[in-house]
């Protein structure tokens, strides 16, 4: 389902739950859902949500990369991603490699970003966005490190990192930059 991007945009991949929405099964926030998938899931979107996705897509190809179910994810997707907008790839959990945090007691996923370059993306020309670090610790020149939503309303991490990436739109080879300073000079912005 994934085509080679074209010369003159970038490749944002995001993250979905707790990147751009957080997710409840029977019980919603006291503020309550945006709205409901797979007949009890409660999902809230991140603030900032439509407005995020309309700055960026006019700058970067956007796919998706979840490591949530397939029908969980496209259920999702089909709500919160607008009409106009064609993302380029939705990749759910079975493209993800399963890992065990023996010093945690849990286990998480790495989306390993190979799996592009094989398709003939260009590493350099990629960001992802994810909460969890542990995703791209294969490529983590490619992350950009987001703090997780939970719910609260006023939360403003879309907007700040729509400014990043509008201000970094230009850059030849993204794995050269420090995003980490990207967390930073949004907390001082705040």
């Amino acid at each position: 389902m994934s085509t080679k991007p074209d010369g003159n945009k970038k490749l944002l991949i995001l993250d979905l739950d707790e990147t751009l929405v957080h997710s409840i099964e029977k019980a919603p926030l006291p503020q309550g859902a945006d709205f409901v998938v797979l007949g009890d899931v409660h999902v809230h979107k991140r603030p900032g949500l439509d407005e995020f996705f309309s700055r960026v897509n006019q700058h970067y190809l956007i796919g998706f990369w979840s490591a949530g179910g397939h029908d969980y994810v496209h259920a999702v997707l089909g709500k919160i991603v607008p009409p106009t907008m064609q993302p380029l790839f939705v990749w759910t959990s079975n493209r993800c490699i399963g890992r065990f945090d023996w010093e945690r007691g849990s286990r998480y996923v790495i989306k390993d970003l190979h799996k592009l370059r094989r398709r003939g993306y260009d590493l350099t020309r990629i960001v992802i966005a994810d909460d969890d670090w542990r995703t791209a610790q294969r490529n983590y020149g490619n992350l950009i490190p987001m703090r997780a939503f939970e719910g609260d309303q006023s939360d403003c991490e879309l907007k700040h990192l729509a400014d990043y990436l509008l201000s970094i739109k230009d850059i030849t080879n993204f794995r050269s930059l420090e995003k980490r300073d990207w967390f930073t000079r949004r907390l001082n912005a705040s």
